[in-house]
């Protein structure tokens, strides 16, 4: 018992795994295709999702993200996605606990991220009455160290501006 606790606090590889996943973070089997790094465009601009486990970090800029832990309900279609905020830009309480209710859709490598308030959820993911806001995004490769897209910084004469690369549509 000390031996196999020892491997898996060392992240050693136990038994005849084919994951790469770490083996301290659990992914329920309904959880696992929206697992991943995910970049796009949405109300704002440009944005990303980070997704582990039940954690779901939202970054459009600097003074507009959200550290969030989700559920999937049960039965529902089109499928939901309930994010509870844990932390967000501000580093106050105010929304701290606050549910924002989505619809998702997986294709290919392609999510659809689309919020909703408190008339309920529209009818399809399609849909454009009932919507707050729609998140079209991609799978990226992982970013080892970061939750969101580098900024580049571009010089022009005495003003520093700063811009996102350009999604990268062909990134497996």
């Amino acid at each position: 018992m000390k031996i196999f606790l020892l491997a898996v606090l060392a992240g050693l590889p136990i038994g005849c795994s084919e994951t790469h996943q770490n083996p301290l973070i659990e992914i329920k089997t309904d959880l696992t295709p929206l697992q991943g790094y995910w970049e796009g465009e949405g109300p704002g601009g440009i944005c990303s999702v980070n997704i582990v486990g039940e954690s779901l970090f939202f970054y459009r800029d600097k003074n507009f993200w959200f550290d969030t832990k989700f559920t999937l309900p049960d039965d529902t279609d089109p499928p939901q996605l309930h994010a509870t905020i844990l932390k967000d830009n501000t580093g106050e309480d105010k929304i701290v606990g606050e549910v924002v209710p989505a619809l998702y859709k997986i294709e290919g490598k392609q999510l659809i991220l689309v919020t909703y308030g408190d008339q309920g959820p529209p009818d399809s993911i399609d849909a454009e009455s009932g919507v707050s806001s729609r998140y079209d995004l991609l799978r990226q490769e992982p970013r080892e160290g970061r939750t969101h897209p580098p900024m580049i910084e571009h010089k022009k004469s005495s003003t520093t501006q700063r811009k996102r690369p350009p999604l990268d549509e062909t990134n497996p």
